[in-house]
């Protein structure tokens, strides 16, 4: 995955042979699951980062987005990986889950990684959500009414001279 990460269709079949291995891991299924996240390696979390790598690039590709997913789903059961997946698939995976909105599998799958991390606990998280929440547009903070100022020209058919300017409250249609 690492040295083809580009390549849509490689990442895509060695994504979906790693899930295969895995589903067919029943008695070794920590063991596998150690290997995928250290890709291979004894120790570290390579794989955690390659897989994100790989769902960053082609995160408009279903296959690849839900694959990946579903197989960070499963890494999140080893507790030890949790913080690695806070820190590298959060942002990632809550954009793709925009992306892949109306894509009922994919979303599923997003949802239940998302779900399976400890969010409300992560304090950067929080502040981002406060954050966003606090910065909303003008249309979502008054009452039914859009205001909207609007200039005329400076130059052109006046001559140069600058119209005067108004506001227009329009109410808004749900």
């Amino acid at each position: 995955i690492g040295e083809h990460r580009e390549d849509l269709a490689v990442v895509s079949k060695a994504l979906v042979a790693l899930r295969r291995l895995l589903s067919r891991s029943a008695g070794q299924h920590a063991t596998v699951l150690r290997q995928i996240a250290c890709a291979g390696s004894s120790t570290g979390n390579r794989g955690i980062y390659l897989l994100v790598e790989a769902m960053q690039a082609h995160i408009y590709d279903e296959t690849a987005t839900r694959e990946t997913a579903l197989l960070l789903s499963s890494l999140s059961s080893i507790p030890a990986n949790v913080p690695i997946l806070m820190q590298a698939a959060l942002q990632p995976c809550t954009k793709a889950l925009e992306v892949h909105q109306n894509d009922y599998s994919v979303a599923d799958a997003l949802a239940g990684l998302l779900a399976s991390l400890p969010i409300e606990e992560d304090d950067t998280w929080a502040q981002d959500m406060t954050a966003s929440t606090l910065d909303k547009s003008d249309l979502l903070s008054g009452i039914g009414e859009a205001k909207t100022k609007v200039m005329g020209r400076a130059s052109g058919a006046t001559g140069g001279k600058r119209l005067g300017s108004s506001s227009i409250s329009t109410p808004l249609a749900y």
